[in-house]
């Protein structure tokens, strides 16, 4: 997070009674941390969309997991959080011969290029909950595990580097 982000998170724990802040918007993960008792979660990174040129960081994300319990008159928050990456399988995608009208060059070269009706490709996009993935033995082959292994090592690197292991902050389940 950048200083004056930081800045606003501890304003915001000070002044408001807010238990709980989701930033977002940075494309990668950033750290967490509890700023006098309000959790602060700076970016969560990506969970549905990625960049066009994927960079190892911005396919990375994680999913914020927070129970609320009231204790007294005050709300105790404990954070988790599940790494994930979103995954474009088969960059390739299929054209139905059936349709001349439908200009593959231009789909492949402009995002808004409005294809025949009914001609639409669709790309699957799916967001990886990595550590499930790691314990499903014999569904990935050694280069995803390595990938996913990393993602979630530095999702955890990343998520933990301001402190937050001290206040209670892991991942929901850890690498197998």
């Amino acid at each position: 997070p950048s200083g004056s982000q930081i800045q606003l998170a501890r304003r915001i724990a000070d002044k408001t009674g807010i238990n709980l802040v989701i930033g977002h918007h940075s494309h990668v993960v950033q750290p967490m941390e509890k700023v006098n008792g309000t959790w602060v979660a700076y970016s969560l990174g990506n969970q549905i969309a990625r960049h066009d040129i994927p960079t190892g960081l911005t396919e990375e994300g994680a999913i914020g997991w927070f129970e609320f319990t009231r204790r007294g008159g005050n709300w105790d928050v404990q954070a988790r959080y599940v790494p994930t990456l979103v995954e474009v399988p088969g960059e390739e995608f299929d054209v139905p011969e059936h349709d001349p009208s439908y200009d593959l060059d231009a789909a492949e070269n402009a995002d808004d290029a409005a294809p025949a009706p009914g001609s639409s490709p669709e790309r699957e996009h799916r967001l990886v909950d990595v550590a499930a993935a790691l314990r499903s033995d014999g569904k990935l082959d050694d280069e995803q595990r390595a990938r996913y292994r990393l993602a979630f090592q530095r999702t955890e690197g990343t998520m933990l580097n301001r402190g937050a292991a001290r206040d209670g902050l892991k991942p929901l389940q850890g690498l197998p």
